[in-house]
Formats: C-alpha cells, sequence, structure tokens
C-alpha cells in the first residue's frame, strides 16, 4: 500500500481553462469549495465539470473559520489580501485545513513504526 496520495484543490480556473490537466488525471482526490462550483457558468465549462465528476468524485469541503482567519491575516501581512476573492481565501483556506490534516495524520503514522 502506498503512503502517497494525490490530492488536489481544484479553483475555477483549472476548471474554465482546462488546466492543470496532467495534475487532475493523477490525482486521487479532487476537493474544491462550493463557491468554485458557482463560478462555473459557461457550458463548456459545465461540461468540463460534469466530465470530471464522472471520471473522480469532486469533494466539496468548506474551510475551517481558523484557516481562513490564518489565510486572510497572511495576506494581509503580504499585501495580496485585495488581490483576492472571497472564494479564493476559501480555495487557499481548504488547501491549509488539508495540509494540516494530511500532516497530522503522517506524524501519527510515523510515531507508531
Amino acid at each position: 500500500m502506498s503512503l502517497i496520495t494525490w490530492t488536489l484543490v481544484l479553483e475555477s480556473d483549472a476548471i474554465i481553462n482546462q488546466s492543470s490537466l496532467q495534475l487532475i488525471q493523477i490525482a486521487k482526490t479532487l476537493y474544491t469549495v462550493e463557491g468554485v462550483i458557482q463560478e462555473i457558468r459557461d457550458s463548456k465549462s459545465k461540461e468540463y465539470l460534469d466530465l470530471l465528476q464522472l471520471q473522480k468524485q469532486i469533494l466539496i469541503r468548506e474551510p475551517s473559520k481558523q484557516a481562513t482567519h490564518i489565510v486572510s491575516n497572511f495576506a494581509r501581512i503580504t499585501g495580496d489580501y485585495s488581490y483576492l476573492s472571497r472564494v479564493d481565501i476559501q480555495v487557499i483556506g481548504l488547501q491549509y485545513d488539508l495540509g494540516v490534516y494530511v500532516w497530522v495524520v503522517f506524524s501519527f503514522f510515523l510515531k507508531s513504526i
């Protein structure tokens, strides 16, 4: 059993422009936030999203309040806050949450061997 699984958090550009195709294809798990799904409006992008959902399950999750707060504060410090939408912050927050979750699970695994 492999300890490495590819998890990818989708943002709307990856769906609208069909970018990151190779990453999407090798990912075992796809996540996104509800706001990304709502940003997909044109028929071509909706068709691509439907195709992705047929090939792989896209899990819709919202970031924790703590992650959103951390991301917002960090973006303010770096000067990026005014360039980020609410959905951008949610996507980055979800990435943060999943990264923390993966690290906690991996740390627990290392302690058990």
